[in-house]
């Protein structure tokens, strides 16, 4: 009897733990995760921009995600930022971003690249104003 509850109980937890492996290897998981590090910025205003998880490549303990953020004043102003996460217990952690480009004008008529971000990963703010 011993033997049949454990023949019946190893595949229910090799299963259970795919699963979770899997809701953390995806994009809602990503997402949640950038939100999550964004809302602890001060300098930041989430609510004026949407955010979308383009592309994530997951390999092993890391994810490098491709994200857009648009802004809900004006839709042709979009900013790229790649990301890079660590797998951290059973979620995920940012460990740097980097701007990628962006698409729109400033206020003053001129395209605004993209500025490199510092060592340490954080997103340096636009000293335009």
């Amino acid at each position: 009897m011993r033997a049949v509850l454990m023949l019946l109980l190893i595949p229910s937890l090799v299963l259970a733990g795919c699963n979770r492996s899997h809701k953390a290897e995806s994009k809602e998981a990503v997402q949640k995760t950038i939100e999550t590090y964004l809302e602890q910025r001060k300098n930041l205003t989430l609510a004026n921009m949407d955010l979308e998880v383009a592309e994530v490549k997951f390999e092993g303990e890391t994810a490098n995600a491709e994200v857009k953020f648009r802004s809900k004043q004006s839709s042709d102003f979009t900013v790229s930022v790649h990301y890079k996460l660590k797998r951290s217990g059973e979620g995920w952690q940012v460990e740097s971003s980097t701007p990628t480009g962006g698409t729109g004008g400033s206020p003053h008529g001129e395209m605004t690249p993209a500025a490199p971000a510092p060592a340490n990963g954080e997103m340096p703010l636009d000293s335009s104003h």
